[in-house]
């Protein structure tokens, strides 16, 4: 994957969650966000979702990219969630067409054995 193929905004489309026990669940089926690609190397993500209350959750970070061999390395320098504060989020990605498919593993929301697949369209 090179950069320049990632480069750009693109819009939540959809996230999917296996848990430890194999459940694939959308728990944030009603989200909306975005995810920026800068040529330079920067990268911002915002995502949020009605938390049920009236309000909302809400995760936002930004940082440096760094393209690897189907991965991408998120280096996070400011994020809404203190204990990702300086720590490198791989993902793997993968584009078909105008859907950019990012994989963690674990979740960084549902820890150990947990997979998020978080589907991204280009804006």
């Amino acid at each position: 994957m090179v950069r320049s193929e990632l480069v750009g905004t693109w819009r939540l489309a959809d996230y999917r969650l296996t848990a430890a026990d194999g459940t694939v669940s959308k728990p944030w089926a009603d989200a909306r966000g975005y995810i920026f690609y800068a040529a330079d190397g920067h990268m911002s993500c915002s995502v949020e979702r009605p938390d049920g209350g009236g309000g909302v959750d809400h995760l936002t970070y930004c940082g440096l990219l760094e393209c690897l061999d189907g991965e991408n390395l998120h280096t996070i320098e400011m994020s809404s969630r203190a204990d990702l504060r300086g720590t490198k989020q791989r993902r793997g990605v993968r584009i078909e067409g105008d859907r950019m498919t990012l994989t963690a593993e674990p979740s960084i929301a549902y820890g150990p054995g947990s997979k998020a697949e978080i589907v991204w369209k280009r804006a």
